[in-house]
């Protein structure tokens, strides 16, 4: 177990993970792709879904300081369909040495630590839209998490939806206003340093500017490191944009 220990990858165990949020069909996984590509972040490659349920469903495992109970829950995760899939279509499955933090945060830090220590990253990121529902649930579980909210144009929405599944546009656009509604009341709360805005029309059209204006810089800082004088590539639907840290 000890020669386990040394030979782990030595990442921050809490390092403030990023939820990329958004009304379906918003572009969640177009940003969560580009922003994967940086070498310190690892996206969560499917949409995990779960984080909420388990969250408001503690109750069945007891008591999360003692290690049992931690991993009675990080098996449960881990046989999810989402994390089963990409574990290689089989369980994802911890040590007992990497859930020796308590608590749920410890338990989730601990999966997502482990799939981004595969791909040599420090910090993870997980885009379920649906995520956006619970923006302040989440935020209290994982005090330093970051949250990017992609707003598309409700009628894009609408029509996108009519052309998949043949949702009747009104009430896509009911349900685009409520969400849209929710989840800027949510993430204000936080702050301009845990919560940012970007609009899919204007990050494809011109996605420097987009992720450069306002507090931008301060948030999405994993764009670049500057320490090692990186260069990041960003891959955009129109455009190969490569950021430096000039």
């Amino acid at each position: 177990m000890n020669k386990m220990i040394e030979d782990a990858p030595r990442i921050n165990s809490f390092a403030p993970p990023v939820f990329i949020v958004g009304m379906n069909g918003s572009g969640t996984t177009m940003l969560a792709d580009s922003l994967g590509k940086h070498p310190d972040l690892y996206m969560f490659p499917n949409e995990a879904k779960v984080l909420p349920f388990f969250m408001h469903n503690l109750n069945r495992y007891g008591d999360l300081s003692t290690i049992g109970a931690r991993r009675r829950l990080a098996d449960d995760i881990g046989r999810t369909k989402s994390f089963w899939q990409v574990n290689g279509k089989t369980p994802l499955v911890l040590a007992d040495f990497q859930l020796d933090k308590p608590g749920f945060r410890g338990v989730i830090h601990a999966i997502f630590n482990e799939l981004a220590s595969r791909e040599d990253k420090q910090r993870w990121g997980e885009k379920s839209p649906m995520n956006l529902q619970h923006i302040t649930a989440l935020a209290k579980v994982f005090p330093n998490a970051q949250f990017i909210h992609i707003i598309r144009d409700g009628r894009e929405v609408a029509q996108s939806f009519h052309r998949r599944w043949r949702y009747y546009p009104q009430r896509t656009i009911y349900r685009w206003k409520k969400l849209v509604a929710m989840g800027r009341e949510h993430g204000h709360r936080l702050g301009s340093e845990r919560y940012l805005e970007v609009f899919y029309e204007k990050l494809t059209e011109n996605p420097e500017n987009e992720m450069r204006r306002g507090s931008a810089i301060s948030l999405i800082y994993l764009l670049w490191t500057k320490s090692q004088n990186r260069l990041c590539a960003w891959w955009m639907p129109t455009k190969f944009l490569v950021l430096t840290n000039a």
